[in-house]
């Protein structure tokens, strides 16, 4: 028997040959501390506006995560909707790459970059904004988006392993 998080890791485990019987079971996660908040976090703390529109991301800076594409359509719509802007909750091997790619796109204004936070603290940064957004191209099993979810974000992402598992087009976001 194998035990698989999400439905794309069972693909990709048949894909690879496994040919042993593999049963689905999610990582589970603590819900209730996204649901509710402490509110020591006030958009003005990051220089945000109440009429912005916040897009959140939480996770590892890393190159898995696709940070320049997840930019790249951040500029693009922010170029289209002017009170549109980015955090990005977490460290990694890219965050300076990402902030001097910012910096060369003329966006660095429109993006907060928070760094690694207490996960006591996550949930009231996901309570700041208004989606949650990854372009992750590889997940097991994606328990930001899921924390994001909990906190009541829409979740926008694109179609990749574990990410369209968790996210129904059009009901609980936008793949």
């Amino acid at each position: 028997l194998v035990i698989a998080p999400s439905p794309s890791l069972k693909k990709l485990l048949r894909g690879y040959g496994v040919d042993a019987t593999i049963e689905i079971v999610p990582n589970g996660v603590e819900l209730s501390g996204f649901r509710h908040y402490s509110r020591d976090i006030e958009r003005e703390t990051l220089d945000l506006n109440h009429g912005d529109r916040v897009l959140i991301f939480v996770g590892r800076l890393g190159p898995e995560k696709n940070m320049t594409m997840l930019l790249r359509a951040f500029a693009g719509a922010q170029a289209a909707i002017e009170e549109l802007r980015l955090v990005i909750v977490g460290e990694g091997i890219e965050r300076e790459n990402l902030r001097d790619w910012c910096q060369r796109s003329g966006i660095s204004e429109k993006v907060r970059f928070i760094g690694k936070v207490d996960y006591s603290a996550v949930a009231d940064y996901l309570h700041l904004a208004d989606a949650f957004i990854t372009a992750s191209i590889s997940e097991v099993h994606p328990l930001s988006i899921i924390e994001g979810m909990a906190a009541g974000l829409p979740a926008i992402g694109i179609q990749s392993p574990g990410v369209g598992d968790i996210i129904q087009d059009g009901v609980n976001g936008m793949l």
